[in-house]
């Protein structure tokens, strides 16, 4: 085996499935392929080490420290990596030799993970859906803080990973129930953990209502808004807000393909006019009955100012959810270049 090359072994993320264990197997790869780090892969293979499952990776040099270490502290799907040496000098290994690897410099964890409700959507996906549309964006060396909208916020995920990673989030949700019950939640956690913040409640008239949290973040301020409205209505609820990245999840249900087609057509084109140029979206949807070239062609038409990302890697992070969503995909799109200055 040839030893010549840096080899960087990532070890991939636990889960408490084995449907979420595929699914981790199924991403690392093309996480790390569309990350700064992707470049530099000339091999990769999934390996057993000391009981451990690893994704080792053939360089084609060794990178940049600061690029290595900001490129792995943000993967979803991995939780560490090594540089690997079959032998070092006469004894045989293989051996590991660990990264230092920076946290996210957000909020606890725990926000993310703590929260469990209903259709809550995986929270590794989450995170690998915001590393996704980051890297994809002129951003993408970028640390932080962004601001990343999430147009059908529901329960949270999203807002929650947001801050974790230490960016400003801003979501949106018809549903009054899930937009009131995130915010008491949020309210709560912070309260409890000992976080410093300001709320501010507001009464829409003929839209809905709006929470503004102002937190002390520990390494500098972040900002959490939810609006409970139409997400049509995105620049009304969210005056001001320029996204760097909008992610989302796209709702799931027995009406799936045509609510879907019929919400992509009338709310993208209100997405983009707030997405900054040189920014990114990111979008999951149950692909079981709705093919990927139908939502590319949706997303071109409606919003033909983006431009989706549908060539390998980006275009290979499809992967099963369970028995009734037997295949959900991932869609990336890019608006323009950043404006200079």
């Amino acid at each position: 085996m040839n030893d010549e090359l840096p080899r960087l072994a990532c070890l991939l993320a636990p889960q408490r499935s084995t449907q979420y264990a595929d699914l981790v197997t199924r991403l690392a790869l093309p996480e790390l392929q569309i990350s700064p780090l992707g470049p530099l892969i000339t091999r990769a293979e999934h390996r057993e080490i000391g009981g451990g499952s690893f994704l080792v990776l053939s360089l084609r040099e060794v990178p940049n420290e600061e690029r290595l270490i900001m490129s792995l502290g943000r993967l979803a799907m991995t939780r560490g990596a090594f540089w690997l040496k079959e032998t070092v000098g006469e004894e045989p290994g293989p051996w590991l030799r660990p990264i230092a690897i920076l946290p996210p410099t957000g909020l606890p964890a725990t926000l993310l993970y703590a929260r469990r409700y209903r259709g809550k959507t995986n929270e590794e996906i989450t995170r690998l859906l915001i590393n996704a549309a980051h890297f994809a964006s002129d951003f993408a060396q970028t640390a932080g803080p962004l601001d990343i909208l999430d147009p059908l916020c529901g329960g949270g995920t999203t807002l929650f990973a947001a801050l974790v990673a230490g960016h400003n989030a801003y979501g949106i949700d018809r549903a009054r129930n899930d937009v009131t019950s995130t915010a008491s939640f949020l309210r709560n956690f912070l309260t409890e953990a000992g976080i410093r913040y300001t709320l501010r409640e507001e009464r829409l008239r003929g839209l809905g209502h709006r929470w503004t949290f102002a937190i002390e973040g520990p390494t500098g301020p972040l900002t959490c808004i939810l609006a409970h409205g139409e997400t049509t209505d995105a620049a009304t609820l969210l005056p001001g807000v320029r996204p760097h990245l909008i992610v989302g999840d796209l709702p799931y249900g027995i009406q799936h393909k045509g609510a879907v087609l019929e919400l992509l057509q009338a709310a993208l084109p209100e997405w983009v006019t707030l997405l900054r140029r040189g920014g990114a979206l990111a979008l999951a949807w149950d692909a079981t009955r709705l093919p990927r070239p139908t939502i590319v062609e949706v997303v071109q038409t409606a919003a033909p100012s983006l431009t989706v990302l549908d060539e390998p890697p980006w275009s290979q992070m499809a992967h099963p959810v369970d028995r009734v969503i037997k295949r959900r995909d991932i869609l990336i799109a890019r608006r323009g270049q950043a404006l200079e200055g």
